[in-house]
């Protein structure tokens, strides 16, 4: 359980760094950050859909996605 709540603030940095980055306009920052928050967000997209699907599967109402 420490180990999940661990991995959810760290990302959460990591994004918050991200924008800061960006919103400083620090490209250093910017580019070595950008490849990683993009990385995080399809995986955290792609397990979202998987858990969609699998609810569709034990008979939920989405049935559109």
């Amino acid at each position: 359980m420490k180990k999940k709540i661990y991995t959810i603030i760290t990302l959460i940095a990591i994004f918050i760094i991200y924008f800061a980055s960006v919103k400083l306009e620090n490209k250093l920052f910017g580019n070595i950050l950008a490849p990683v928050v993009t990385f995080v967000s399809s995986f955290i997209l792609l397990g979202s859909i998987k858990k969609i699907k699998n609810k569709q599967k034990k008979g939920s109402i989405l049935k559109f996605v």
